[in-house]
């Protein structure tokens, strides 16, 4: 054979056995916001990069309506796995910080009252199992995490 030809046949049988994958763009946009995306995906990347972050998940939203979804980066840096539009994150104890911050403010503008029970606003929780610990339990007992709720497991909760 020629070495042409056979140079040909290596070089094709070396990019199929290669583990070479085409990378799938999972990105959702709307054509309208073309620049603009282009304008976050920029700053998104940069902030990631800058602040030391493996990967996160974007999104934003007009009217209700997705206009733009993304993964960037790493989900697992060990696993070298990318993130992905649908990619789950453990957000660990953050939800609890945005839960107080809200409950601050609704007590600061008077929608909350610290002191009242979380039946006003569960009629149907059950306190009977709680009785030996508080009369009721409050709002601030919730959040001050001193309620003596257990989980089923034995484990105070809040």
């Amino acid at each position: 054979m020629k070495p042409a030809i056979v140079l040909l046949i290596l070089a094709t049988l070396l990019l199929l056995f290669s583990n070479c994958e085409r990378k799938t763009n999972d990105i959702l946009y709307d054509s309208q916001y073309k620049k603009e995306i282009a304008e976050v995906r920029k700053e998104a990347s940069l902030y990631l990069m800058i602040n030391n972050i493996p990967g996160a998940s974007f999104a934003i939203a007009k009217e209700g309506k997705i206009i733009y979804s993304e993964g960037m980066g790493l989900a697992s840096k060990d696993l070298e796995v990318p993130v992905t539009r649908k990619t789950k994150f453990r957000i660990g104890e953050v939800s609890e910080l945005f839960t107080s911050l809200i409950y601050q403010m609704m007590v600061e503008n008077g929608t909350l009252h610290p002191d009242s029970s979380i039946q006003n606003y569960i009629p149907d929780y059950p306190l009977s199992k709680y009785k030996q610990t508080f009369n009721k339990i409050t709002l601030s007992h919730l959040i001050n995490h001193s309620s003596k709720i257990r989980k089923p497991n034995g484990e105070e909760e809040n």
